[in-house]
């Protein structure tokens, strides 16, 4: 039975989830242990994280490691793979931790025996950063968790609103969200709701637009609690600029609520034809289509019916399978490896 090390530190956001939406199934032919308990994560661009992934497989000497976050060891003899999401932070730091990304996490992408990301948008990306043949990295889609279905729960606030889930980094696009919403002219119809914290720049802007009390923030919602979230909403907004793979549009479809997302990045490959596209940077579009998922009827029954088939192409176990035959692909080189050194 081959032994499979992970880093399973990741205790939070859509690392965590990819992880243990993963672990549990993978082929039970491995043995899986995990680093928990072992140095703290702390954050993924610590320099010395590498360091002590390499020095912590080599003493554990398992046959393979896995990563399902962008962290790797220096080297070592263990064949290892590791996770690439996206390459937001290479593309959006500057500084000490663009040094980081470009002049110690590139190279060793390419002492891996494979990296794994969740979409083509991002597969093409990596390949042009690394400078890796296409077969060197893997596509490894997210999917919708089983608890994110139209049945169940619904939350309600006491007021119809849009909804947006995810951080409040540039890359979302927050400022023209909220310049759209002010001009589709649905604050006397619903609210936008915002997960996370209140944001006071988003305050502050939402009053100078004269939209203040339509802007509402439920706090940190929990993973069990996003389902009813997303069936309360009269929709899903998620207009970034840039996405990996963009998860909170995929749930939306699976709980059964219309999505209005960005016409770019790997949104299109994620929602096909099941959302509502528009160019995140024309005010003009995000606010047509804000008006369009709110008031066209006919429109969102057409978008409800699509998404719920297209989560169908995303699933746990077809990812787990990909991954687990990955793993075993990285055994097999490891052995062969051994028996060519032997001779």
């Amino acid at each position: 039975m081959p032994n499979l090390l992970v880093d399973d530190r990741w205790s939070e956001g859509g690392i965590k989830r990819f992880f243990q939406e993963l672990v549990c199934r993978i082929d039970p032919e491995f043995a899986v242990s995990g680093l928990t308990g072992k140095w703290h994560l702390a954050r993924s661009l610590n320099p010395l994280n590498p360091i002590w992934l390499a020095w912590e497989i080599a003493r554990r000497r398992p046959d393979v490691f896995w990563n399902p976050g962008f962290m790797s060891p220096i080297g070592g003899s263990v064949p290892f793979v590791f996770t690439v999401h996206d390459l937001i932070h290479a593309r959006s730091v500057r500084g000490a931790r663009a040094a980081y990304f470009n002049s110690v996490l590139r190279p060793l992408c390419k002492k891996a025996y494979k990296l794994v990301t969740v979409s083509e948008f991002s597969r093409n990306e990596i390949c042009e950063w690394t400078g890796l043949p296409l077969n060197r990295v893997v596509k490894i889609y997210n999917a919708a968790s089983d608890n994110f279905t139209p049945d169940g729960e619904k939350f309600d606030p006491g007021y119809p609103y849009l909804l947006y889930v995810g951080a409040h980094r540039a890359h979302k696009n927050l400022p023209r969200l909220l310049h759209g919403f002010a001009r589709s002219g649905l604050a006397g119809q619903c609210r936008l709701l915002f997960s996370g914290e209140p944001d006071r720049q988003l305050l502050r802007l939402a009053a100078e637009l004269e939209i203040g009390g339509t802007l509402q923030f439920a706090g940190f919602v929990a993973e069990h609690e996003l389902p009813a979230y997303y069936r309360g909403a009269l929709g899903l907004v998620m207009i970034s600029t840039y996405e990996g793979f963009g998860l909170p549009a995929l749930e939306a479809m699976a709980c059964g609520t219309p999505v209005l997302s960005s016409n770019t990045t790997s949104l299109p490959e994620v929602v096909g034809d099941a959302a509502l596209l528009v160019d995140p940077t024309s005010v003009e579009e995000v606010a047509a289509g804000m008006r369009a998922i709110v008031c066209d009827d006919s429109m969102r029954m057409q978008l409800i019916a699509r998404g719920l088939v297209r989560r169908r192409r995303f699933n746990w176990e077809e990812s787990a399978r990909v991954l687990s035959n990955l793993l075993k692909e990285a055994c097999e080189y490891r052995t062969q490896r051994k028996i060519s050194g032997a001779r």
